[in-house]
């Protein structure tokens, strides 16, 4: 399925996971870590956006919310639900940063800031380290 033109520029956006392990909570700051498992790939934080609300409910409930900023069909976001409810992370304003900060300096502003990363799935991360992230992502730039 193609994804739709209007969604590359548009200001919002969703995101589906399942709602285990729910920390997530509005108003905060998302770091988007990639990874690519194509040759070695990507392993960075490549941006940040503003998570403006997190619902929870039936897949079928969140896509006739949130249908018109994400590229999901009710299949797919039934297959991330847990327990036959899902998450859907509303974000706006997302920034890419120019310089992408590679898993090697992730850990080791963690390390500085004393904090253990699990990239797994969704954790808090110190306005400390959000802030050396973020300044990093735009160093050189």
């Amino acid at each position: 399925m193609r994804r739709p033109e209007m969604l590359g520029i548009s200001r919002e956006h969703v995101y589906y996971r399942s709602p285990r392990p729910r920390v997530e909570r509005a108003p905060a700051r998302l770091l988007w870590y990639v990874t690519d498992s194509k040759d070695g790939g990507v392993q960075a934080v490549i941006g940040c956006s503003r998570l403006e609300e997190v619902v929870c409910a039936e897949p079928e409930v969140l896509y006739q919310s949130f249908r018109h900023l994400g590229v999901w069909q009710p299949e797919q976001i039934n297959d991330a639900a847990y327990h036959g409810e899902a998450l859907a992370l509303r974000f706006a304003d997302t920034e890419i940063f120019p310089r992408h900060i590679p898993l090697k300096r992730l850990r080791y502003f963690a390390t500085q800031d004393r904090q253990n990363l699990l990239l797994q799935s969704p954790q808090k991360v110190s306005t400390e380290l959000f802030a050396a992230i973020y300044q990093e992502g735009y160093s050189g730039a």
